[in-house]
């Protein structure tokens, strides 16, 4: 089906539950002008079919959703984050297994990230903030101070600033909890 649409720039496949990985592979010959790939909730997706994605045609991809995508790795998102060097937002919210780790290196052109409820451990978070989003020292200084020692708690990264057209300059948050209402909850506010 893609071979019709060879000049495709927006790709939908949310809550895509009956694809597999190998549906994907036809991204490598008709995905040259693809820059925004919304993969929610595609239920079959592991590191293999986004490395299908992040192949030599999608080098024009700026944004990706793979929120809830839980066969997802720090491998899928390193292959991703690596290959595909314009890459500017990336929602990976829900995906229990990546940690981080495979931002390290990312596109210095990442200017957004949306990490809610991802296991990331402090060398996860180094990793990210290793990459494209920028902060002074002291305020990454002070942003691992500010968390609590990880553990079984799941923080939450959500380093887009603000929705929708907002011209102030983007603020986020990284906290750090156990997704409960009674959980003890620990977070810092910066601006870039």
């Amino acid at each position: 089906m893609l071979n019709r649409f060879r000049h495709l720039e927006l790709l939908s496949l949310i809550r895509s539950r009956g694809i597999p990985d190998s549906g994907l592979t036809p991204l490598q010959m008709y995905g040259s002008k693809l820059q925004s790939l919304n993969l929610f909730f595609f239920s079959r997706v592991t590191d293999k079919g986004l490395s299908y994605v992040a192949s030599e045609s999608c080098k024009s991809l700026k944004h990706v959703d793979l929120s809830l995508c839980s066969g997802i790795t720090d491998n899928g998102v390193q292959c991703l984050s690596q290959n595909c060097r314009q890459l500017t937002k990336l929602w990976i919210s829900g995906c229990d297994k990546i940690l981080g780790k495979g931002f390290q290196g990312v596109s210095p052109t990442l200017a957004c990230l949306e990490a809610k409820n991802c296991p990331f451990d402090s060398e996860g978070v180094s990793a990210v903030l290793s990459g494209g989003i920028r902060m002074s020292r002291s305020r990454k200084k002070n942003l691992g101070r500010s968390l609590p020692p990880i553990g079984p708690l799941q923080p939450t990264m959500d380093l887009c600033g603000g929705r929708g057209g907002s011209r102030r300059p983007p603020k986020s948050s990284i906290v750090a909890g156990n997704g409960r209402s009674n959980g003890s909850i620990a977070s810092k506010d910066f601006e870039f």
